[in-house]
């Protein structure tokens, strides 16, 4: 398994995004022992993470609110756990996934982006506000300038887009 962020600790329980056959998976963790009380598959990659090091540079910070565990993943997807059923109650897919067309730099047998510095948002956990879930997804999702993201609000209830805005110049 790669884990793919920080586990976060909610209700009595630890919640961690793991990658293992290009299958992601939500696992709840006993914080005590560290066995595995359910996992729930989000989302599959085309590529898996060992094959793909452009995705290692990105992590995905779950978020929770309202018995709603907000899951970003590396391929483009947010997905959205009900807490209480263990199932998906949604997911948002906020871009096609894009072969990379920036520069590269090869180091062996991969290649990774050469990107200027503040071309990408930082990796960030999706934040919750009232009923909204704004999220800057890392990779480039902008069909105008590749190096360029978005920022996505959805309701946390439905993952219905509200809005979204280009990053544009901004640094933060």
């Amino acid at each position: 398994h790669f884990f793919l962020g920080a586990p976060v600790a909610d209700g009595g329980d630890l919640f961690v995004l793991s990658e293992s056959d290009s299958e992601i998976r939500l696992h709840s963790l006993d914080p005590t022992t560290g066995h595995p009380n359910w996992s729930q598959p989000v989302a599959f990659a085309e590529q898996r993470i060992d094959q793909d090091p452009n995705r290692r540079l990105f992590s995905s910070q779950i978020s929770i609110a309202e018995g709603t565990i907000i899951c970003p993943t590396t391929v483009g997807w947010l997905v959205a756990i009900d807490r209480t059923r263990r199932t998906i109650q949604w997911a948002h897919r906020f871009s096609p996934r894009k072969k990379e067309t920036a520069q590269t730099r090869r180091f062996g047998r991969y290649s990774m982006p050469v990107d200027a510095i503040n071309s990408r948002w930082l990796v960030s956990a999706p934040v919750v506000l009232g009923n909204r879930v704004l999220f800057t997804p890392p990779e480039r999702n902008d069909e105008r300038n590749q190096s360029t993201g978005t920022m996505v609000c959805v309701e946390l209830s439905t993952g219905k887009r509200i809005w979204q805005k280009p990053r544009s110049t901004y640094l933060y």
